[in-house]
């Protein structure tokens, strides 16, 4: 089935034109990734635990952003469980928050140098 559809609007003085692709390809995990391994470092140093890396099974624009760039340095890191996610009640506790602050801080200065 294709899902591609095409659309184009016009006005006087306004052309815009976009597709819709529905293409949402996954991320094959690169293990040679610099993100990746200081995200790593970053979240056993924050946390100290050992950094799992875990298929996601939800979805993200994550895998948009990869695909059309061809980047695999893109990954997903963040709060909450996908199994709340959607769903009545949904939430994220703060201190799931606070965590990826912390991890997202050390990553940012890793990648910077400043650590």
């Amino acid at each position: 089935m294709n899902r591609e559809r095409k659309s184009n609007y016009t006005r006087p003085g306004i052309t815009i034109s976009y597709d819709i692709t529905g293409n949402r390809p996954y991320i094959e995990k690169n293990p040679d990734s610099v993100l990746l391994k200081n995200l790593k470092e970053a979240i056993e140093a924050e946390t100290k635990q050992k950094a799992v890396v875990k298929a996601f099974t939800g979805y993200t624009d994550t895998a948009v952003i990869a695909g059309k760039l061809h980047n695999t340095e893109c990954m997903s890191y963040g709060p909450g469980s996908l199994q709340y996610a959607h769903k009545p009640d949904e939430f994220v506790e703060i201190r799931d928050i606070i965590r990826c602050e912390k991890v997202i801080n050390y990553l940012v200065m890793s990648l910077c140098g400043e650590r």
